[in-house]
């Protein structure tokens, strides 16, 4: 659990939530403002994707600070 522990909380994954879920909040705005689904998706499920992916950044934010604090403590 260390392992994935220290490979979750790498900048990496903070950038990439971050910018897919702006993606997918822009690709439901924008399918909502065309009136379309893609893939059978309806803009709202893109919108609440996005909004996923924004909160799974802010879960790997703490993550990290966690872990910071962790290795603080155990030296």
């Amino acid at each position: 659990m260390d392992i994935l522990t220290r490979w979750a909380a790498r900048p990496f994954w903070m950038w990439f939530f971050w910018f897919l879920g702006r993606i997918l909040l822009l690709v439901g705005i924008i399918t909502a403002a065309i009136q379309v689904t893609i893939a059978d998706f309806t803009p709202m499920l893109w919108v609440l994707l996005g909004i996923a992916c924004l909160l799974g950044m802010i879960a790997l934010g703490v993550l990290r600070i966690t872990t910071q604090l962790e290795s603080r403590k155990a030296s």
